[in-house]
């Protein structure tokens, strides 16, 4: 984390005084961004072989490490040919299909409940689902509140409402 910090303070230097560009400099700036490089390595490696277990959880026809070798050609490919200029929508994507997810699991698990006896429980995947929409409808809707409260908003009061009255309905039968 300090390498970070040590790294953006030497490149916002370098930055402030670009109408100066020496040899110094230039050797500064290559050791910031290398800094940088060296400290996000454990990232992507941590991330990948994370991804490889997981992988291998579901499938584990092959090894860890050939699921990790896969996924590092894979992630290396779409780091090439994706444009990095555009990543804010598809985090924005990503964001509008966990937030959601994550409200409907917490709301779930809040009430102590047991779990569904079917693999798929239909009304938790709509509030999901709903929350997705809402997601995506509160910027255009009302812009000053963004989009993640609320929709886990939503999602935790629908899922806990559910959860009450899936409980109330047990305790009747």
């Amino acid at each position: 984390m300090w390498i970070n910090f040590f790294a953006a303070e030497i490149a916002q230097a370098l930055v402030l005084n670009i109408g100066t560009l020496e040899p110094d400099w230039i050797i500064s700036m290559q050791l910031a961004l290398g800094l940088i490089l060296v400290d996000e390595m454990d990232n992507a490696y941590g991330d990948v072989y994370s991804g490889a277990v997981s992988l291998n959880f579901l499938g584990n026809r092959y090894s860890v490490k050939v699921w990790g070798i896969a996924l590092a050609l894979v992630a290396t490919g779409c780091a090439i040919v994706l444009p990095m200029h555009s990543l804010e929508p598809f985090l924005l994507l990503l964001s509008s299909i966990f937030v959601p997810l994550f409200g409907v699991v917490i709301s779930q698990l809040a009430l102590r409940g047991r779990a569904a006896q079917r693999s798929v429980n239909l009304v938790p995947v709509l509030i999901w689902l709903l929350g997705i929409a809402a997601f995506h409808a509160a910027p255009r809707l009302l812009p000053e509140i963004g989009s993640a409260l609320p929709s886990l908003a939503l999602t935790l009061l629908l899922g806990m409402l559910y959860r009450i009255s899936a409980r109330s309905r047990l305790a009747a039968a």
